[in-house]
């Protein structure tokens, strides 16, 4: 039975597809490869011996009976896997990281998962695989990501404008990285027990880091621009921004790029997205040392 919303992998072809658009220098360089949900343990085996030893593999499983039937599974290769029982959502992280810079936008080493560079391979409980995923494009250390998610969120992740899964998602997903690419599909009978809905396996790559420059925007800022811009699909951009921001100020920078009033949230690039939000970002900045000097 699915024990807390998960669906265990089984099939060989799959887990062997999925080792197979790992970037082959994590199985043997200094980047931690991290995996969430052992479930029992079929991924897990594989990637502890594709990992060039002495290399570890940090999984985390919430399941304490899972947890408690793995080393058995695992045999000789259990002595290479650091295992935390737990809720991997309720790691908190650094909240003040060293700040980093990703095109331009500001993102924090949150350490989500490890304290240093990491790669996550997973097949994702669908439950929380948009909150999981969303920190992990929020934290500087991690690096990219092979994982399984339902196929409606692997469409989000990578979208782009003009498509219909196009939203936030995609454009924040965009924003930071180089890569984003639903790779394959993987049908019900792979699974034991079989999930009513599709899954997908999505790969995203992020852009380097390098050191944050004072002014860079933060990438949560862009991230609440965004739900301003996509709270309402069917109504155009000017609208949904209005509720927040300065009627004029849209205007404004409606002019300077040469959108129309017409246009529709999944009509716009996510370049034109990061352009938004810096604008807005540098308005309020304008307004806050504006008072501050009177």
């Amino acid at each position: 039975m699915a024990l807390l919303g998960q669906h265990f992998l089984h099939d060989p072809h799959y887990l062997e597809q999925i080792l197979q658009s790992i970037p082959h220098a994590h199985f043997a360089d200094a980047v931690q490869v991290v995996e969430i949900g052992v479930g029992l343990g079929d991924l897990t085996s594989r990637l502890l011996s594709r990992l060039k030893p002495p290399k570890s593999l940090l999984a985390y499983e919430v399941d304490t009976r899972l947890a408690q039937r793995l080393k058995p599974v695992l045999g000789a290769l259990a002595g290479r896997l650091d295992l935390v029982v737990g809720d991997v959502m309720q790691n908190k992280g650094v909240k003040d990281g060293e700040k980093q810079q990703i095109g331009g936008l500001g993102v924090f080493q949150c350490a989500f998962l490890h304290p240093k560079p990491y790669f996550l391979v997973s097949n994702l409980p669908y439950y929380i695989a948009t909150p999981i995923l969303t920190r992990c494009l929020k934290d500087a250390l991690c690096v990219g990501m092979v994982v399984m998610v339902q196929k409606e969120v692997a469409l989000k992740f990578c979208a782009a404008a003009n498509e219909s899964d196009y939203g936030a998602l995609s454009v924040l997903s965009a924003s930071v990285c180089l890569e984003r690419t639903l790779l394959f599909e993987v049908p019900p009978k792979a699974f034991n027990p079989p999930p009513k809905v599709q899954s997908a396996v999505m790969r995203l790559l992020k852009a380097p880091t390098n050191e944050a420059k004072q002014e860079c925007m933060p990438l949560a800022f862009l991230e609440s621009v965004l739900k301003a811009c996509f709270q309402a699909n069917r109504k155009t951009l000017f609208n949904n921004l209005k509720k927040t921001y300065p009627v004029a100020q849209i205007q404004e920078f409606f002019t300077q790029s040469g959108l129309e009033l017409s246009t529709r949230p999944h009509q716009v690039a996510p370049a034109h997205y990061v352009s938004l939000a810096q604008f807005f970002h540098k308005k309020i900045n304008r307004t806050t040392h504006g008072k501050q000097s009177l």
